[in-house]
Protein backbone atom coordinates (compact mmCIF):
# COMPACT_ATOMS: atom_id res chain seq x y z
CA UNK A 1 0.00 0.00 0.00
CA UNK A 2 1.33 3.63 -0.82
CA UNK A 3 1.42 5.64 2.07
CA UNK A 4 1.90 9.64 1.64
CA UNK A 5 4.50 10.86 3.77
CA UNK A 6 3.48 14.30 3.01
CA UNK A 7 0.57 16.13 1.07
CA UNK A 8 1.19 19.88 0.28
CA UNK A 9 -2.24 21.12 -1.08
CA UNK A 10 -1.81 24.58 -2.96
CA UNK A 11 -4.24 26.48 -5.01
CA UNK A 12 -3.01 27.09 -8.74
CA UNK A 13 -4.15 30.98 -8.72
CA UNK A 14 -1.46 31.28 -6.13
CA UNK A 15 1.41 30.09 -8.72
CA UNK A 16 3.11 31.45 -11.53
CA UNK A 17 3.21 29.92 -14.40
CA UNK A 18 6.97 28.60 -14.06
CA UNK A 19 6.09 27.47 -10.63
CA UNK A 20 3.55 24.67 -11.90
CA UNK A 21 5.28 23.42 -14.54
CA UNK A 22 8.24 23.23 -12.21
CA UNK A 23 5.75 21.12 -9.72
CA UNK A 24 4.78 19.03 -13.08
CA UNK A 25 8.40 18.31 -14.27
CA UNK A 26 9.42 17.16 -10.75
CA UNK A 27 6.66 15.33 -10.34
CA UNK A 28 6.35 11.68 -10.73
CA UNK A 29 2.92 10.98 -11.79
CA UNK A 30 0.26 13.91 -12.92
CA UNK A 31 -3.36 12.66 -12.00
CA UNK A 32 -5.95 14.90 -14.03
CA UNK A 33 -9.34 15.56 -12.17
CA UNK A 34 -9.70 18.89 -13.32
CA UNK A 35 -12.93 18.35 -15.68
CA UNK A 36 -15.63 15.56 -15.44
CA UNK A 37 -18.42 14.34 -17.59
CA UNK A 38 -20.76 17.55 -16.93
CA UNK A 39 -18.20 19.21 -18.94
CA UNK A 40 -18.93 21.33 -22.06
CA UNK A 41 -16.79 23.03 -24.69
CA UNK A 42 -12.75 23.66 -24.32
CA UNK A 43 -11.65 24.19 -21.01
CA UNK A 44 -11.45 28.27 -20.25
CA UNK A 45 -9.72 30.12 -17.70
CA UNK A 46 -7.91 28.54 -15.02
CA UNK A 47 -8.69 24.93 -16.12
CA UNK A 48 -7.23 25.59 -19.38
CA UNK A 49 -3.96 27.40 -17.92
CA UNK A 50 -3.54 23.96 -15.89
CA UNK A 51 -3.98 21.57 -18.77
CA UNK A 52 -1.88 23.94 -21.12
CA UNK A 53 1.20 23.79 -18.10
CA UNK A 54 0.80 20.10 -17.31
CA UNK A 55 0.24 18.11 -20.36
CA UNK A 56 3.32 16.84 -21.71
CA UNK A 57 5.47 16.50 -18.79
CA UNK A 58 5.18 13.28 -17.68
CA UNK A 59 2.68 10.08 -16.96
CA UNK A 60 -0.83 11.06 -16.75
CA UNK A 61 -3.73 9.52 -15.04
CA UNK A 62 -6.96 11.20 -15.93
CA UNK A 63 -9.80 10.29 -13.47
CA UNK A 64 -12.75 9.75 -15.13
CA UNK A 65 -11.98 11.63 -18.43
CA UNK A 66 -9.17 13.27 -19.52
CA UNK A 67 -9.76 17.04 -19.05
CA UNK A 68 -10.49 18.57 -22.41
CA UNK A 69 -12.40 15.63 -24.62
CA UNK A 70 -16.05 15.58 -25.23
CA UNK A 71 -17.20 12.47 -22.96
CA UNK A 72 -20.37 12.24 -25.73
CA UNK A 73 -19.14 12.59 -28.76
CA UNK A 74 -15.97 11.93 -28.48
CA UNK A 75 -13.84 15.35 -30.28
CA UNK A 76 -11.13 16.87 -28.49
CA UNK A 77 -10.75 20.22 -27.89
CA UNK A 78 -7.70 22.88 -26.81
CA UNK A 79 -5.77 22.30 -24.28
CA UNK A 80 -6.49 18.60 -23.68
CA UNK A 81 -4.84 16.19 -21.44
CA UNK A 82 -3.33 12.94 -22.88
CA UNK A 83 -3.59 10.27 -20.60
CA UNK A 84 -1.33 7.33 -20.14
CA UNK A 85 -4.55 5.84 -18.46
CA UNK A 86 -8.01 6.75 -17.52
CA UNK A 87 -9.98 5.47 -14.56
CA UNK A 88 -13.22 6.12 -15.45
CA UNK A 89 -16.19 6.10 -13.15
CA UNK A 90 -19.46 3.62 -13.23
CA UNK A 91 -19.38 2.84 -16.72
CA UNK A 92 -17.57 4.03 -19.64
CA UNK A 93 -18.83 7.22 -21.45
CA UNK A 94 -19.33 7.03 -25.23
CA UNK A 95 -17.37 9.46 -26.61
CA UNK A 96 -14.36 7.46 -25.02
CA UNK A 97 -14.98 4.73 -27.51
CA UNK A 98 -14.62 7.44 -30.62
CA UNK A 99 -11.65 9.34 -32.31
CA UNK A 100 -9.57 11.65 -31.76
CA UNK A 101 -10.56 10.96 -28.00
CA UNK A 102 -10.29 7.41 -27.60
CA UNK A 103 -6.52 8.02 -28.44
CA UNK A 104 -6.39 10.81 -25.43
CA UNK A 105 -7.83 8.47 -22.90
CA UNK A 106 -4.63 5.53 -23.16
CA UNK A 107 -5.52 2.45 -21.27
CA UNK A 108 -9.38 2.58 -19.59
CA UNK A 109 -9.81 0.96 -16.59
CA UNK A 110 -13.38 1.19 -14.94
CA UNK A 111 -13.42 2.03 -11.14
CA UNK A 112 -16.14 0.36 -9.29
CA UNK A 113 -17.85 3.21 -6.56
CA UNK A 114 -20.19 1.02 -5.24
CA UNK A 115 -22.93 1.65 -7.24
CA UNK A 116 -25.06 -0.81 -9.61
CA UNK A 117 -24.82 0.89 -13.83
CA UNK A 118 -28.60 -0.33 -13.86
CA UNK A 119 -29.67 1.97 -11.01
CA UNK A 120 -28.05 5.17 -12.69
CA UNK A 121 -27.85 4.59 -16.62
CA UNK A 122 -30.68 1.88 -17.00
CA UNK A 123 -30.06 -1.27 -18.84
CA UNK A 124 -30.12 -0.01 -22.02
CA UNK A 125 -26.55 -0.24 -23.81
CA UNK A 126 -25.78 2.76 -26.31
CA UNK A 127 -22.85 1.47 -27.31
CA UNK A 128 -21.46 -2.29 -27.35
CA UNK A 129 -18.13 -2.78 -27.76
CA UNK A 130 -15.62 -6.04 -28.41
CA UNK A 131 -12.28 -6.97 -27.24
CA UNK A 132 -10.27 -10.37 -27.66
CA UNK A 133 -11.70 -11.49 -24.14
CA UNK A 134 -14.98 -11.48 -25.63
CA UNK A 135 -14.26 -13.72 -28.55
CA UNK A 136 -14.22 -16.88 -26.96
CA UNK A 137 -17.94 -16.55 -25.97
CA UNK A 138 -19.05 -15.21 -29.58
CA UNK A 139 -17.20 -17.71 -31.79
CA UNK A 140 -18.78 -20.80 -32.09
CA UNK A 141 -16.66 -24.22 -30.76
CA UNK A 142 -15.16 -26.03 -33.81
CA UNK A 143 -15.43 -30.28 -34.16
CA UNK A 144 -12.42 -32.40 -34.77
CA UNK A 145 -13.66 -33.44 -37.81
CA UNK A 146 -14.53 -29.77 -39.27
CA UNK A 147 -14.02 -29.09 -42.95
CA UNK A 148 -14.33 -26.30 -45.18
CA UNK A 149 -17.68 -27.10 -45.98
CA UNK A 150 -19.20 -26.25 -42.83
CA UNK A 151 -17.46 -23.50 -42.73
CA UNK A 152 -19.35 -21.04 -44.95
CA UNK A 153 -18.57 -19.63 -47.82
CA UNK A 154 -18.24 -16.17 -48.67
CA UNK A 155 -17.65 -14.12 -52.15
CA UNK A 156 -16.31 -10.60 -52.48
CA UNK A 157 -16.74 -8.50 -55.43
CA UNK A 158 -13.95 -6.37 -55.94
CA UNK A 159 -11.10 -4.60 -57.62
CA UNK A 160 -10.33 -2.17 -60.12
CA UNK A 161 -7.20 -0.95 -62.49
CA UNK A 162 -5.95 1.22 -59.65
CA UNK A 163 -7.08 -0.60 -56.21
CA UNK A 164 -6.27 -4.45 -57.46
CA UNK A 165 -5.30 -5.56 -53.45
CA UNK A 166 -8.31 -4.71 -51.82
CA UNK A 167 -10.41 -7.64 -52.99
CA UNK A 168 -7.15 -10.00 -52.17
CA UNK A 169 -7.07 -8.51 -48.56
CA UNK A 170 -10.60 -8.57 -48.07
CA UNK A 171 -10.36 -12.05 -48.85
CA UNK A 172 -6.84 -12.77 -46.63
CA UNK A 173 -9.32 -11.28 -43.56
CA UNK A 174 -12.05 -13.80 -44.32
CA UNK A 175 -10.33 -16.64 -44.13
CA UNK A 176 -8.24 -15.43 -41.17
CA UNK A 177 -11.50 -15.32 -39.20
CA UNK A 178 -12.44 -18.56 -40.20
CA UNK A 179 -14.24 -18.74 -43.57
CA UNK A 180 -14.23 -22.30 -45.42
CA UNK A 181 -14.03 -20.68 -48.55
CA UNK A 182 -13.97 -17.03 -50.50
CA UNK A 183 -14.60 -17.07 -53.49
CA UNK A 184 -12.87 -13.61 -55.33
CA UNK A 185 -14.97 -12.14 -57.99
CA UNK A 186 -12.33 -9.37 -59.50
CA UNK A 187 -11.26 -8.00 -63.24
CA UNK A 188 -9.68 -10.83 -65.28
CA UNK A 189 -6.17 -8.86 -65.05
CA UNK A 190 -6.13 -9.38 -61.17
CA UNK A 191 -7.08 -12.64 -60.66
CA UNK A 192 -3.80 -14.24 -62.25
CA UNK A 193 -1.60 -12.22 -60.06
CA UNK A 194 -3.68 -12.70 -57.22
CA UNK A 195 -3.89 -16.53 -57.14
CA UNK A 196 0.03 -15.95 -56.41
CA UNK A 197 -0.61 -14.74 -53.13
CA UNK A 198 -3.72 -16.37 -52.16
CA UNK A 199 -4.09 -19.64 -53.79
CA UNK A 200 -6.69 -21.08 -50.95
CA UNK A 201 -9.21 -18.89 -52.85
CA UNK A 202 -11.51 -19.83 -55.51
CA UNK A 203 -11.20 -16.88 -58.43
CA UNK A 204 -14.29 -15.85 -60.34
CA UNK A 205 -12.40 -13.60 -63.89
CA UNK A 206 -14.49 -10.83 -64.56
CA UNK A 207 -14.15 -9.77 -68.04
CA UNK A 208 -13.33 -6.31 -68.61
CA UNK A 209 -13.28 -3.35 -71.36
CA UNK A 210 -10.93 -0.82 -70.99
CA UNK A 211 -10.32 -1.94 -67.75
CA UNK A 212 -13.38 -1.61 -65.85
CA UNK A 213 -16.00 -4.54 -65.16
CA UNK A 214 -18.54 -5.07 -67.78
CA UNK A 215 -21.86 -4.67 -66.95
CA UNK A 216 -22.77 -6.99 -69.27
CA UNK A 217 -21.13 -10.21 -68.19
CA UNK A 218 -20.73 -10.04 -64.63
CA UNK A 219 -24.28 -11.93 -63.98
CA UNK A 220 -23.21 -15.10 -65.65
CA UNK A 221 -19.57 -15.52 -64.43
CA UNK A 222 -20.84 -15.08 -60.83
CA UNK A 223 -24.35 -17.08 -61.45
CA UNK A 224 -22.68 -20.55 -60.48
CA UNK A 225 -21.21 -19.38 -57.20
CA UNK A 226 -23.71 -16.81 -55.93
CA UNK A 227 -26.03 -19.67 -54.64
CA UNK A 228 -23.29 -21.57 -53.19
CA UNK A 229 -22.22 -18.58 -50.94
CA UNK A 230 -23.82 -17.87 -47.73
CA UNK A 231 -22.42 -13.86 -47.64
CA UNK A 232 -21.57 -11.60 -49.84
CA UNK A 233 -18.68 -8.81 -49.51
CA UNK A 234 -19.01 -6.06 -52.80
CA UNK A 235 -17.33 -2.88 -53.12
CA UNK A 236 -13.18 -3.37 -51.96
CA UNK A 237 -11.35 -1.45 -54.26
CA UNK A 238 -14.02 -1.02 -56.97
CA UNK A 239 -13.25 2.96 -57.73
CA UNK A 240 -15.85 4.96 -59.20
CA UNK A 241 -16.14 4.13 -62.65
CA UNK A 242 -20.19 4.69 -64.01
CA UNK A 243 -20.13 0.97 -64.70
CA UNK A 244 -19.55 0.25 -61.18
CA UNK A 245 -22.67 2.11 -60.39
CA UNK A 246 -24.75 0.12 -62.74
CA UNK A 247 -23.38 -3.13 -60.84
CA UNK A 248 -23.79 -1.82 -57.48
CA UNK A 249 -27.66 -1.25 -58.39
CA UNK A 250 -28.28 -4.55 -59.76
CA UNK A 251 -26.34 -6.16 -56.36
CA UNK A 252 -28.63 -3.76 -53.99
CA UNK A 253 -32.31 -5.11 -55.85
CA UNK A 254 -31.38 -8.48 -56.65
CA UNK A 255 -28.68 -10.27 -54.31
CA UNK A 256 -30.90 -12.20 -51.76
CA UNK A 257 -27.46 -12.86 -50.04
CA UNK A 258 -26.60 -10.89 -46.71
CA UNK A 259 -24.78 -8.52 -48.00
CA UNK A 260 -21.77 -6.35 -46.68
CA UNK A 261 -20.91 -3.10 -48.58
CA UNK A 262 -17.53 -1.37 -48.47
CA UNK A 263 -15.82 1.49 -49.86
CA UNK A 264 -17.14 2.70 -53.05
CA UNK A 265 -20.19 1.02 -52.90
CA UNK A 266 -21.10 3.02 -50.58
CA UNK A 267 -20.27 6.13 -52.68
CA UNK A 268 -23.11 5.03 -55.07
CA UNK A 269 -25.73 3.95 -52.70
CA UNK A 270 -25.42 7.23 -51.38
CA UNK A 271 -25.17 9.06 -54.78
CA UNK A 272 -28.37 6.85 -55.74
CA UNK A 273 -30.19 7.69 -52.60
CA UNK A 274 -30.77 3.89 -51.79
CA UNK A 275 -33.13 2.58 -48.83
CA UNK A 276 -32.26 -0.88 -47.44
CA UNK A 277 -35.91 -2.74 -47.19
CA UNK A 278 -36.66 -3.62 -43.33
CA UNK A 279 -37.31 -7.48 -44.95
CA UNK A 280 -33.84 -7.74 -45.95
CA UNK A 281 -32.20 -6.38 -42.57
CA UNK A 282 -29.80 -9.48 -40.98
Amino acid sequence: MCRLSKLTIKTSESLSDDEISELADNSDLITDAVLGTGTSGAPRKEAGRLINLCRNRGPVVSLDIPSGINPRTGLVYSPCMKADMTVTFLAPKTGMLFSPAREMCGRIVVGDIGIKTDSVLGSKNYVTGYDKTDLPSILPAIESNIHKGKRGAVMIFGGSWNYRGAPVLAALGALRSGAGLVVLAVPDYIADSASTIIPEAVFVPLKTIDGCISPDYFKDAISEWIPKCKSVVFGPGIGRNPTMKQITAWFWKNCANPMLFDADALYFIADMHMIWKKDRML
